[in-house]
């Protein structure tokens, strides 16, 4: 299945159900009713909390986050709409016609006093945009939910929407792209964009590559905590929404460039890498890593030598580091945006693109093994790597009215990103008997290029019908396709003796030959939901809803592997020279043999999800709000796996029905404090390659990871209790507490076939509980010399433990571990993250200082030595924005100043915690210029 096969199978249904509500909508009535979108008149930007008034009558309301408003059910006949909102000059529209069964559009810009701020650029209190929204947002909300939103993003420097995640309360992220919410990892956390699956190509993860998603395309993100039926059902931990950018209302454009300086890998001519192809620099190779067309047609299941033709066809004889020069980072955005009338309703437009590279590199790093009680290292090697990582991107966003109450969107997004890595290891080995007295030692080199890609589109829908006592209807549609690839994945280990001018190409960890590997996964994935709420008669000032919908989540993955081991014969130069780079020269070509790496694997596999539900939001009494109801959800999901080595298969499949109920409490127990509560029931899923036995060689942790058949979905039971003080408009403090009860969860453990093999399994049950806190202040509420300045802060605590299986407890006993429990795995004790931010509106200036921690998390699970924690690593960094006339901005920075080690400890029960790995990151100093139009 391709995305473009797809696209002109689905658009003509999608198109209809756009179209099918606008018709539906035209009914008669006796009364009618007036909408529209509330904006800032010089900056365009959407107002909140506006009190809109029918002048004369009782009928009134407040725009929501996103300045839109509606009120229903107006007598027919001319009416004044007043506005009014404290900071804006009060605006009132006479005569404006209603008419029974039609919805008349009034939008309204309204202007700031002139008090308060310079009408050339609106710079104020850093929540009073797009963050503020996203408060109000927060207080109207029947679950518990936090957010980001563009200005924060932007003002905390954060490039992606995995940096923005992690500045979320509770949540942290792994790998630098996989989202951990209140200590629960990608399996527990489900990732959406605009409000459909974000897919992912990762082979051993189930959440998306959150980095992939720059941060110049993201409008806010938010992370719901509590589960409400009309949530997907696979999520336990959190469920995050990419919000990307809309169209502006008005003529948009803007420009950024910007370089950074990496104090360790920036303007040095020994950075590590490998031999590069003409298109790196776009993200793509260009064929010099493609698996050659020869070695391709080799028989896959044969052990012998393949053959004199494929020696040659190669694009690389590169397999170890070599040093070149590295420029410094750079970056560059542009965006272009309006709205124009076409047949007389608004068509708007908004479109990006992006692109960055960044140069990354250490040389100080440490590797160490340990013996069986942790008292004598085994295993002692230097650590050096280098790695470029190219970015671009590129989105779409276009909005047209259809009628009156009736709107059509559409969003493109492709994004492209290459990570080229070179490391090199050099040092000790107990394993392969190197020793300093006899000047023997091991190394061990690495060149990996891995390449991701999304294209996704998307269309959507938004209806709404005052004949029909303002029933909404909205629903979306989604398209995507999403690879990785890595081609001619190369590792190379010797033992070398340069006393005795010997050198032997052989190591003690898989693959112990010199070996070039290829890996592709493709992913296709669908999806459709609908949202139907209709307003319920109301016996207070609160609003009451029914909501129904259902959804479509399916998508098909193929996985192929084909690796081979290079073997030679002695006669090759590089048993005298040493230098990998001779082992595949053209004058040793003879000398070599390929011959398949044992074993290689291949899977496909479809899943389809489809879930349908029912929820009431009822406002009791004036101060209580529930909201509940129950959620139905089919899982399909088949993987079979071949090992084309040995042609054996296997074939998984689960097929399960299961009903989810979720209620959610909201107390107001004063104008502005809310308690809110929360239970629920959701589904921990596996992924494809959790129910696969294709063993795949993860490069970073070095070992092999494979799933089991049997694997079978989880479950949770989740209570949340939060409460929200808003003492002040866009103040917040917040605390909350919550436990999560698992069944049946999946986690990766060390089985017995060999101390690099791992296998996903599930354990019988696991709990998680914590609690958080948040607060975001204006200090001069405070104290008015403050003025200015705002402090943001939040912290949260977690614990979690998972009953380790008999055959771990009995192993773990062999040096010295008690211990019937441990952590789940990637789950941080302690989250900390807080900024200050000093604003000068008169001169244009923003300076914000922020920094966090995120205390040590499981990575890697032990059973026949102890599991590793990475440890604690706090960060600093300092931003300063100054505007530069009406149209240009220019911005410092000055990132992770503490330059901290990050070290990999193994607790042991007698020896106590030591060092595995470490190394540093250095610091950056940037600069940006922006221009805005």
């Amino acid at each position: 299945m391709k995305v473009s096969r797809n696209i002109g199978r689905w658009l003509p249904a999608l198109l209809a159900a756009a179209l099918a509500p606008t018709v539906l909508g035209q009914t008669a009535a006796e009364t009618g009713g007036v909408f529209g979108q509330i904006l800032e008149a010089d900056t365009g930007r959407e107002i909140p909390d506006v009190k809109v008034t029918i002048v004369g009558t009782s009928f009134s309301t407040t725009s929501g986050a996103d300045g839109r408003y509606s009120i229903l059910e107006v007598p027919d006949g001319a009416h004044d709409v007043l506005f009014l909102k404290t900071g804006y000059e009060k605006q009132q529209s006479s005569a404006v016609r209603i008419v029974a069964g039609e919805a008349t559009r009034l939008d309204i810009q309204l202007r700031l006093d002139t008090y308060e701020l310079e009408p050339i650029e609106v710079v104020g209190d850093p929540l009073s945009d797009i963050d503020g929204e996203l408060l109000i947002q927060r207080q109207k909300d029947p679950v518990i939910k936090s957010a980001i939103g563009s200005e924060m993003i932007s003002q905390l420097g954060l490039g992606d929407a995995a940096e923005a995640v992690g500045k979320v309360t509770g949540a942290s992220v792994a790998e630098g792209k996989y989202a951990v919410i209140r200590g629960l990892g990608d399996r527990y956390t489900s990732t959406m964009l605009n409000g459909t699956d974000f897919p992912s190509a990762d082979p051993n993860r189930k959440a998306a590559q959150l980095d992939l998603i720059p941060s110049d395309f993201i409008r806010q993100l938010d992370v719901s905590k509590t589960f409400s039926p009309d949530l997907p059902g696979g999520f336990s931990g959190g469920a995050i929404n990419i919000v990307t950018r809309r169209y502006p209302d008005q003529f948009l454009f803007n420009v950024k460039v910007g370089v950074s300086y990496d104090t360790q890998g920036s303007v040095r001519d020994d950075f590590l890498m490998s031999d590069r192809g003409s298109t790196d620099w776009l993200a793509m190779d260009d064929g010099i890593r493609a698996l050659p067309g020869a070695a391709a047609g080799t028989p896959i299941n044969s052990s012998q030598n393949l053959g004199e033709p494929i020696k040659g066809s190669f694009g690389s004889r590169q397999f170890s580091p070599i040093a070149g020069q590295s420029p410094v980072d750079s970056s560059f955005a542009l965006n272009v945006g309006d709205s124009v009338a076409v047949a007389g309703r608004k068509l708007g437009y908004l479109a990006g693109v992006t692109y960055k590279n960044d140069w990354d590199y250490y040389e100080n790093g440490r590797v160490r093994k340990y013996d069986s009680n942790g008292f004598q290292i085994t295993e002692d090697k230097s650590d050096a790597r280098g790695v470029i990582e190219y970015t671009w991107g590129a989105m779409v966003a276009l909005g047209y009215e259809l009628a009156d109450g009736h709107e059509l969107g559409f969003n493109f997004l492709r994004v492209q990103t290459a990570e080229d890595e070179a490391r090199r290891l050099a040092g000790q080995s107990e394993d392969a008997g190197t020793s300093v007295e006899n000047g023997t030692f091991l190394e061990q080199s690495i060149l990996a290029w891995t390449e991701r890609s999304l294209t996704y589109y998307q269309l959507l829908g938004d209806h709404a019908f005052p004949a029909l006592n303002g029933t909404t209807l909205n629903w979306v549609g989604a398209l995507s396709s999403t690879t990785q690839d890595e081609p001619d994945l190369r590792i190379f280990q010797f033992l070398a003796d340069p006393q005795n001018d010997s050198y032997t190409p052989f190591g003690p960890a898989r693959p112990e030959r010199p070996n070039r590997t290829w890996r592709t996964i493709e992913e296709e994935a669908r999806s459709l939901k609908g949202d139907l709420k209709i307003p319920l008669p109301s016996y207070n000032s609160r609003d009451n809803a029914l909501q129904l919908g259902g959804a479509f989540n399916g998508s098909e993955r193929e996985y192929f592997a084909r690796s081979f081991d290079v073997r030679s014969s002695r006669r090759n130069s590089f048993y005298q020279s040493g230098d990998p780079q001779d082992y595949l020269a053209p004058e040793n070509e003879q000398h070599l043999d390929y011959r398949n790496f044992s074993p290689n694997f291949a899977y496909s596999g479809q899943q389809d999800i489809t879930g349908a539900y029912l929820m009431a939001d009822w406002a009791v009494l004036d101060w209580l709000r529930l909201t509940g109801g129950a959620r139905f959800e089919n899982t399909k999901l088949a993987v079979d796996t071949v090992n084309l080595s040995s042609s054996q298969r296997w074939a998984s499949e689960i097929d399960q029905d299961d009903w989810l109920p979720g209620m959610n409490a909201t107390i107001h127990l004063r104008e502005n404090l809310q308690l809110k509560l929360g239970w629920s029931e959701t589904l921990v899923r596996p992924i494809y390659r959790e129910i696969s036995r294709a063993a795949i060689y993860d490069v970073a942790l070095a070992r092999q990871i494979q799933g089991h058949e049997n694997n079978r979905l989880g479950g949770s039971e989740n209570f949340d209790v939060r409460l929200d003080w808003y003492p002040w408009e866009g103040s917040l403090m917040s605390a909350s507490v919550f436990r999560k009860n698992i069944t049946d969860p999946i986690e990766l453990i060390q089985i017995a076939q060999g101390p690099d093999l791992y296998q996903y399994t599930n354990y019988s049950a696991g709990t998680v509980q914590g609690i958080e806190f948040e607060m975001r202040e204006d200090l001069g509420n405070w104290w008015e010399p403050l003025g200015g300045f705002t402090l943001g802060f939040n912290f949260a605590l977690i614990e979690s433990e998972v009953k380790l299986l008999g055959f771990e407890q009995i192993v773990r006993a062999n040096y010295g571990e008690t211990s019937e429990t441990r952590p789940l795995y990637d789950q941080p004790n302690y989250i900390i993250n807080g900024d200050v931010t000093w604003e000068q509106p008169d001169w244009g200036t923003t300076i914000t200082v922020s920094g966090g921690v995120v205390g040590e998390r499981l990575v890697a699970v032990g059973t026949f030595a102890p599991d590793e924690f990475i440890q604690p690593a706090p960060s600093l960094d300092v931003f300063v924005s100054q505007r530069l006339g009406d149209r240009w901005r220019l911005k410092l920075s000055a990132k992770n100043l503490l330059d901290p080690q990050f070290d990999v400890v193994q607790k042991w029960p007698v020896a106590g915690p030591l060092v595995r790995t470490r190394y540093t990151k250095g610091m950056e100093f940037g600069l940006s210029l922006g221009y805005t139009f």
